[in-house]
């Protein structure tokens, strides 16, 4: 409905005053409240009970159902044993913000969970134990979040268990060995490990390590055993290795800068796609037997940019300005669609070095000190690119390859070209 707003006229408001004269004036009832108002919100027992501890209740065992929450900074004095363990399935520890601390010295855990499921420890900081945060064997589903683990004297935090853990924002700094471990099947994700004086984030099977950062720890970044997933974290100036894992493992979108040795460094049957890996001490990334090598960048290390082992698939990488080859295949690889230049920067290098049994097809080298090396036999050359190498192809006998011309006019569907 369209509303018109019009100047009032004055027969509209003798109107209105008349019907105020005549009918009163309209109340709309007391302001006043009746009673005093009651309370309105819920205490925090009532939205969550919980069970206080105090620096009187250490050392304490929870062996009961609850959410038990710190309400100051606690000191443990003791160098055996454990601060806080936690018993019973399904139990909550908040640590409300504060601190628990240990005397630097001995074998006393922090805080443990022993035989106890789906417990969750969270929201705090733990120091100066000989392992920050515990947990046993059987100790499956359980959650650690918002954690500050540092300074203790093994492990920051260590999970022996191993079905359905996770363990997300926390940070573990300068412990005496690895920041975070765990044994197997657990997530373990928005972390920060740095300054550690063993490996950043390791352990063993099934393990995910996602978006996390891992940086200057003493011995390698990330490394985890077989059938991993390592996706989306970023590991700087790790010694050794910035990425380690076992068998059949995936490594997927991870930035790796600065590793004395490999940025990433893979086993068997592993598949490693689009990551980047850059100015590392050796080798880029270097792939194991197997492996599929997909869609990554490498640049500026000291060896080569990519290497893969025998049977590898390496296909539609980046590999540019690294000290030696750009990229290097063993035995029986496909190396395809791949992008390599400026490689060879100390005069040495090729973009694309191959062994025996390869099929090298469709790649672009370019501005390298050679183009494509091959130095045994049995491999396939076909329809790759070369351009501005100080030599286009060194090629032994016992190959077959495609002709090498520099007019497509003339070529046929399987030549080389060097322009």
């Amino acid at each position: 409905m369209k509303v018109t707003l019009t100047r009032s006229s004055p027969f509209a408001v003798v109107v209105l005053s008349a019907f105020l004269f005549f009918n009163g004036p309209v109340f709309a009832g007391s302001l006043e409240p009746t009673s005093p108002p009651g309370p309105t919100m819920k205490t925090l027992d009532e939205i969550e009970p919980g069970i206080p501890i105090s620096q009187e209740d250490l050392p304490l065992v929870i062996d009961q159902p609850g959410t038990y929450y710190l309400t100051e900074n606690l000191q443990y004095n003791q160098t055996l044993g454990t601060a806080i363990s936690i018993n019973y399935t399904s139990a909550v520890l908040d640590m409300n913000g504060y601190t628990l601390r240990g005397m630097n010295t001995g074998t006393a855990h922090g805080v443990a969970t022993y035989r106890a499921d789906a417990v969750e420890i969270r929201n705090g900081s733990v120091s100066n134990f000989s392992i920050g945060v515990f947990g046993d064997f059987f100790t499956d589903n359980c959650r650690l979040t918002d954690l500050n683990v540092s300074g203790n004297i093994n492990r920051g935090i260590s999970l022996g268990g191993g079905h359905g853990n996770l363990v997300r924002r926390c940070t573990a700094s300068f412990n005496g060995q690895a920041g975070i471990y765990a044994y197997s099947s657990t997530t373990i994700t928005e972390c920060m490990a740095s300054n550690n004086a063993g490996q950043g984030i390791t352990g063993g099977i099934s393990n995910t390590v996602r978006n996390c950062i891992v940086k200057d720890n003493k011995w390698r970044g990330i490394a985890v055993g077989d059938h991993s997933i390592i996706e989306g974290n970023t590991c700087m100036n790790n010694i050794d290795v910035g990425i380690y894992v076992g068998k059949g493992s995936v490594v997927r979108g991870n930035c790796v800068k600065g590793s004395s040795v490999h940025g990433i460094a893979v086993t068997y049957g592993c598949t490693v796609t689009n990551n980047t890996a850059y100015e590392n001490g050796n080798i880029g990334i270097h792939g194991g037997n197997g492996g599929t090598i997909i869609g990554n960048t490498a640049y500026g290390n000291q060896n080569f940019g990519i290497a893969g082992a025998a049977g590898c698939l390496i296909s539609d990488n980046t590999s540019r300005n690294n000290v030696k080859d750009g990229i290097y295949a063993g035995n029986d690889c496909t190396v395809k669609d791949n992008n390599c230049f400026n490689n060879g920067l100390e005069g040495d290098g090729a973009g694309i070095r191959a062994l025996s049994n390869n099929r090298i097809q469709g790649n672009h080298v370019t501005g390298n000190d050679r183009g494509i090396d091959i130095d045994s036999t049995g491999n396939l050359i076909v329809q790759n690119s070369a351009r501005s190498n100080t030599t286009a192809y060194t090629i032994v006998g016992g190959n077959t390859v495609g002709s090498i011309t520099s007019d497509p006019t003339t070529a046929g569907p399987w030549a080389n070209f060097s322009y």
